[in-house]
Formats: structure tokens, sequence, C-alpha cells
């Protein structure tokens, strides 16, 4: 059974056979079995086997370099008298057995730089004397980097011999020297084969950049983030540009039959100078090692030394049929359209898990797929037991990885202390590989773990660091993350105004490089801005234009999100048709690709639209489904959300108690999570609850009073919240207990309330510029009608 295995490879041949064999075939046959004696006697006895002979030439394979150049040498110095000179290329690395022979780029490298050798000289690749430590290391003469065409190799070539003069330069590739940013578009290789071998040129690439990340003095694109900036039409060089790459790699594949074909462009984007360009033929047995070959000349040609950077350019998994399930599974799960592709693309990487335990990459997406599907149980076992193997196996990069993953799971499930302790690890492990793209990208993420437990000048501060940083590497897509994120935390400090300017700033950058899934994720942004500032009609039109954008990327993810938001806005308007068309389309689509998290928030607006619409009846069936999916994906927000709405419910059924339960709970989750969002309207619906259940006034004016204090970030919930604050103090002023004077004075809260609340009401209509829109948000809406239509000091019903 073939097997792969890392060795040093040696080639020997007689200089000039040919013509010696024409002059005598006697000495020819003389020096033959001399020169195959020695060679026989000094690679056995250096450790090496002789795998075969082939004419004037032999073919051996030795454990280790150093034993092969001593070998070499040995074989050199006891020919040096000899009226005949013979030349020897070594190389080392991956090397596929089978039988009795040995192939693979190795082998092939090793016959090159034998032809190139004097004779009785040496040729040896750098990675040979890497082998060796600085004391032990022999003298040799540098000759440069070279192309090896039609391999997809650079080669750095070194003479060594003590029994001839070194060969002029070989240089051929000028590496590119850059001081400052280092920034690479590396483009996904174009499928130039069958269609459905698509999974070669995404998986590849996609595999290709995630290991060149791990190179500490260099930043690399996102691949999604290129591929959306391709369906512009524009060339790759102008794309590269806007991200500001000094490098631009791309490439094709093609598998026909046994063989994938490959070309490959490295090119200086300023300057157009091509680096290194190739095209080759590569066995479909080394499939695994393509992804490593890439890497190694990239960073060649970028005047990097590839040994310095463990595990970049190493073989994930020698088994072809196992490494193609990852690269499937990579495919399916960025190009995921329902819940059968991600169940497919779990049962590809299990099978790769179950076939190659320690394959962390595969390990990370796997749990992945579990996370951003809500199954924060299964994703968390997974990461853990990657990190444990990581751990193990003293892989700092890969740990790295999963580690920020674990912390990604525990911030969406909002365990935002678990959260803090895995980035705290992830920022040590990113320092320690002196990765600072990484260190930007955890400080981002503290950022928003900071926001989201309202410690917003810390947030801002890791926010500002990780800009400083993208911007010092030129990141342009980290950039516009980064002030998108500080957009929202201004946003979640209820300023709106210092939110839209940073997600302005952001939408330059993402419109500059052309990444219209992140402008249509700043859209949705700023439209939820506008609709809690009342301006409906523009929150409107950005999530329609994010819709859009979504639908042209096949995006079903953010597609559901503006479906819902474009259901929000109707909703506002009294445009009960539209909101019900929408949140249908957004709950098809997010059940349809298993967003758990977004189905609840849909089933939420539905049963607001059902209370409007006068159809309570599924109304608690709603809330209750939204509230089970929201314990089950542990979304504090959901769950605080759903508990004071249902509330709602209770007080419309006269089950106060009940209501005040749900109130009280949801206060307290507030208190735990540091969750200020609806604060009044929770407070107000106690008040309002306890005043209806004859609690007593004292009681019901600490909560009347706290909600008051509050500060109320969503101007469209002012005429609700005003209304309910003048159905208390009428309420309170009915009391009996009360003094005719106390009586007097909340009649005028009361009054003072119901007129606050039709003013709001007023103030919002005139900002809506249809007439059509206008209308259906004055009439359609049975609390606004309620509004509109009460007398002076009245009390009504909420009905």
């Amino acid at each position: 059974m073939p097997y792969r295995e890392q060795v040093a490879v040696m080639f020997t041949d007689v200089v000039g056979f040919t013509s010696i064999m024409e002059q005598s075939e006697k000495e020819a046959m003389r020096i033959l079995s001399q020169m195959m004696g020695i060679v026989r006697k000094l690679v056995t006895s250096c450790g090496g086997r002789l795998i075969k002979e082939m004419g004037d030439g032999t073919l051996s394979v030795f454990s280790s370099s150093p034993d092969a150049v001593s070998s070499a040498l040995d074989i050199q110095d006891s020919l040096e008298d000899e009226n005949f000179k013979i030349r020897i290329g070594i190389h080392c690395g991956s090397v596929l057995f089978r039988g009795d022979d040995i192939f693979g780029d190795t082998v092939n490298v090793a016959s090159r730089l034998e032809k190139k050798a004097p004779g009785g000289g040496i040729l040896v690749s750098r990675e040979v004397l890497s082998s060796f430590g600085e004391k032990d290391k022999p003298k040799t003469v540098n000759l440069g980097m070279t192309r090896l065409k039609g391999l997809g190799l650079l080669l750095q070539i070194h003479f060594l011999g003590r029994n001839s003069i070194s060969p002029d330069k070989m240089k051929e590739i000028t590496p590119m020297r850059k001081s400052g940013p280092l920034v690479l578009s590396v483009f996904p290789l174009v499928n130039k084969g069958r269609p459905e071998d698509e999974f070669y040129a995404y998986g590849i690439s996609a595999d290709l950049l995630s290991d060149l990340a791990k190179a500490n003095s260099i930043s690399v694109v996102p691949v999604t983030s290129l591929l959306r900036a391709m369906k512009s039409g524009e060339s790759n060089e102008d794309i590269a540009r806007r991200f500001g790459s000094s490098i631009l790699v791309k490439g094709t594949i093609a598998r026909t039959g046994s063989q994938m074909e490959l070309s490959l462009t490295l090119k200086e984007v300023e300057s157009d100078r091509t680096v290194w360009m190739d095209s080759w033929i590569e066995e479909i047995d080394d499939l695994p090692v393509i992804k490593g070959k890439l890497a190694d000349g990239i960073l060649k040609a970028l005047g990097k030394n590839p040994e310095e950077y463990p595990g970049v350019t190493e073989i994930e998994v020698e088994s072809v049929p196992i490494y193609e399930k990852y690269l499937q599974a990579l495919q399916l799960w960025r190009t995921k359209k329902n819940k059968q592709d991600i169940q497919q693309a779990r049962s590809l990487l299990d099978e790769v898990i179950n076939s190659e335990p320690e394959m962390i990459p595969a390990r990370v997406i796997l749990g992945a797929t579990y996370r951003d599907s809500g199954e924060y149980a299964k994703g968390l076992e997974i990461f853990r037991e990657a990190q444990e193997i990581a751990r193990t196996t003293n892989n700092s990069s890969d740990l790295l990885k999963v580690t920020t993953s674990i912390g990604i799971l525990h911030w969406m499930k909002g365990d935002l202390v678990s959260a803090q302790s895995a980035y705290t690890e992830s920022m040590r492990l990113a320092k320690q590989l002196h990765n600072k793209e990484e260190e930007a990208r955890i400080l981002n993420n503290i950022g928003l773990l900071n926001c989201d437990r309202s410690l917003f000048d810390e947030s801002l501060a890791d926010l500002q660091k990780s800009l400083e940083i993208s911007t010092d590497l030129g990141l342009r897509a980290a950039q516009a993350n980064t002030l998108c994120n500080i957009g929202l935390v201004h946003w979640n400090r209820s300023d709106g105004v210092k939110a839209i300017e940073f997600y302005e700033k952001s939408l330059n950058i993402v419109r500059t490089i052309r990444d219209q899934a992140g402008e249509a994720n700043l859209l949705r942004n700023m439209g939820i801005i506008f609709n809690d500032r009342g301006e409906i009609e523009k929150a409107y039109r950005l999530h329609a234009k994010s819709m859009e954008l979504s639908r042209v990327l096949d995006d079903r993810s953010g597609m559901s999100r503006a479906l819902n938001n474009m259901g929000n806005a109707m909703l506002v308007l009294g445009q009960n048709e539209k909101a019900e068309k929408y949140y249908s389309e957004a709950l098809l689509l997010a059940r349809q690709i298993g967003l758990r998290n977004i189905e609840g928030i849909i089933l939420t607006n539905c049963a607001l639209l059902k209370i409007q619409m006068n159809e309570t009846l599924d109304v608690k069936e709603y809330y209750e489904t939204s509230l089970e999916i929201s314990r089950e994906v542990e979304d504090q927000v959901g769950i605080i959300e759903n508990s004071y709405l249902m509330a709602s419910i209770h007080i419309i059924n006269t089950n106060y108690k009940e209501a005040c339960s749900l109130l009280q709970n949801a206060l307290e989750l507030s208190d735990e999570y540091q969750i200020n969002r609806n604060i009044a309207s929770i407070r107000t619906n106690l008040a309002l609850s306890l005043v209806l259940s004859d609690t007593s006034i004292d009681e019901v004016l600490k909560h009347l009073r706290k909600a008051q204090s509050t500060e109320i970030e969503n101007v469209r919930s002012l005429p609700d919240i005003y209304w309910k604050w003048s159905k208390i103090c009428a309420d309170i002023a009915e009391n009996t207990d009360l003094q005719p004077i106390d009586s007097k004075k909340y009649r005028g809260e009361a009054e003072k309330w119901r007129n606050a609340a039709k003013d709001e009401l007023l103030r919002a209509a005139d900002r809506i510029q249809s007439n059509e829109f206008r209308q259906s948000f004055l009439n359609q809406i049975p609390l606004h009608r309620t509004i509109l239509n009460s007398s002076p000091l009245a009390a009504e019903s909420l009905q």
C-alpha cells in the first residue's frame, strides 16, 4: 500500500558517460562498475538505501539530510583522483513510496539539481541545509533562487563540493523586498475542469489562505471578501488595489483523469512585475501536498523562509480520498443553502475526523457548523476536543484558532465571563506567535464583548487599538469591520448620531473594496437606528437595499434578516399585510438554513403583528416558541424580550399576577446580564400590572418613577410608554384612599402624559412622507386610534 515519508533524496550521474561509451565501451563499463560499487558501499554506510540504478546513475534515500550530504561528500572524495567525474543532487521532503520505487516533487527536484550540478560537485536545496545545526552546517556557495519550471516550485540552491569549481549564480527569481505592511490578495483558484470539481478550487484556496495567515509578517485578504468583490466584474489587479494589496496571486486548477493541471502567477500590484509564474501537472496521489507547495512558493517569492512558519507548508492529511472529503465539506459549508447542505458537510467532516483524529481544521469547521446553528453545547464539545489535541501536539497556531472559536461561541450564547477568559488566552497566544493580525481580530471581539457588558469606554478603547493595528497592517476589510463595531457601541450607548458617523466611515471602505455583504450588513444596522429614531421610510429603504444586495450574493442569512427588518418597518407603519408577507418569507429562509436564533426573533415579531391585527388567538404560542428557542440558543436578550412581551398578553387577559412574575424575571435577567434594552418598557408594564391588580400605590409609584427616570433610546416606543404612564396615573387618581389634592395631582399627571403620547404620535406621523403610510400609521394601529380619539382625563383600556 502506498505511503508517505519525509526523507532526503540523492541522485548521482556520471558526467559525459555517453561520450565515454562511444570512445571505449570497455572503459565505460569499468567506470560504471567502479562508481556503482562506491555508491552502494557509501550509501549503505551512511544509513541510506539504494532505490535503483538507472544506466549510469543512481537514486537513493536517507532518513536524514545530514546522512545524505555525508554520503555525497564521501562519494566525491573517493572518486577525486579518478579520470571521470560524477555530479550529485540532494533535496528533502515528502516522498510517496509505492512498491520498490518513490515518486513526488522531492524526487523530481533532486533529479533537477543533479542535472545542474558540475562534475565533481554537489547541489543541495536550502531545505537540506536547514536540517543541520549551525555548528555542523557545511560551507556552501549560495547560487540564488531559481524557478524549477514545470514543477510549480521555487528553490534556493547551494553548491557544495571540495573537488569542483562553483557554477555561476542561477538567480532567476528576485524575491519581493518591501518594508511596511505586506498585504496579499490570494484569489481563489479558477476551476478549469468539470463543474462538479469546483470543490478542489475553493477548498485548496481556502486552506491555503488559512495557512498563509499563520505567517506573522504578512496579512492576507479573507477569501470571502475577495469572492464578494469579484462579483463586481473588475480585474483581479483592480480588486487587489482596492484592498491595498502589495501582491496578488491567481491561478487555475483542473482535474483530468488521475492528474491535476495547475498554473500560478504572483505579481507586484503597483509595478505589475511578475515575480513568479508557472504551470505544471500533479498526480492526483499528490493532492494533499498541493496546498503546502503553493504556500512554500508564495512565501519564498515574498523573500520569506517557509521553515520559519511551522504548519504552513506541512501536509494536513495523507489520504487522497479523505482530503477530498475535507475539501468537499469546505465548499458545502461556504455555499450552504439549506439544512441538508449543513448535514452533508457535517457527515463528510465526521468521516475525515474518524480517519484523521488530529486534523484540527476539520474539527474547527465542524464545531462552527453547530455553533452558527445555535447548537452551542455540541459545538463547544467539538472545540474542546480540538483544543486538547492542539495542546497535546504543541500546535500553537491551531490552538489559537480553536480558542478564539470557543470565545466566539461563549459570546454568542451570552456567557460573557467564559468568553472573556477564552479571548484572554487567545490574546496571549497571538502575542506569543507575534501575529498582529490575529491580535487585531481578538481585540475586536473583546470590544464587542465589553459592549455587551455595557462597558462602553473599555469597548471603544479595545476597538480603537484593533483599528490602529488593522490600519498599520493595511487591512482595509478589518478596518471596515472595526469601524462598524465602533458604530455599534455608540448605538448601544444611545448615541445614534455617532453610530451613523462610524457606520458611514465603514460604508465608504466596504464600497471601495466592493464588499457587498459588508455593505448589506451596514445598511441593516443603519436601518435599525433610523427605525428607532422614527424615520421609518428611510429605514425601510435601507433594509430593502440590504435585501437586494443579499439576494445578489445568495446570502440567505442576510436575506432573512433584511426581510425581518422590512417587516418591522411595515409593522410600525400599520401596513399589516406587507409586514405579514415579509415575516413569512424571512421565517421560511431562517428555517431552511437552520438559523434558530433568527427564527425566534421573527416569531416574536409575528406575535406583535397578530396583536396589532387583533388576532390574539395564537400569540401566546408564538411567544412561547420564541422563548423556547431563546433558551435553547442561550439568547439572553431574546429571553428578556419574550418574557416581557408575554406579560403584555397576561395583562390583556387580566392575569396580572403572571404578568408581574414574568416582568420581575425580565428585570432580574437584565440586571444580571447588564442588558439595558427596553428597561423603560419593562418597568412601565410592571407598574401597569401592579396598578391594575390593586397593589399598593407606593409599590406602583416606585416602579413608575424608575421607568420615568430611565433613558428611552427608542423614539418609536414613546407614544406607547407615555400612554401607559397616563393610564397608570389615571388609575392611581381613582384610588379612594387618596386625599383629593393627591387625586388631582395624579389626574394632572395623567393628562400631561396623555397629551405627550398624542404629541409624540403626531410628530411621528409628520415624519412620514407618504400619505398612504401616514394614514395606515394613524388608523390601522389600534393603540394609535385610541390615543388620537382619547378625551381629556380619560383612562381607557389599552385594548
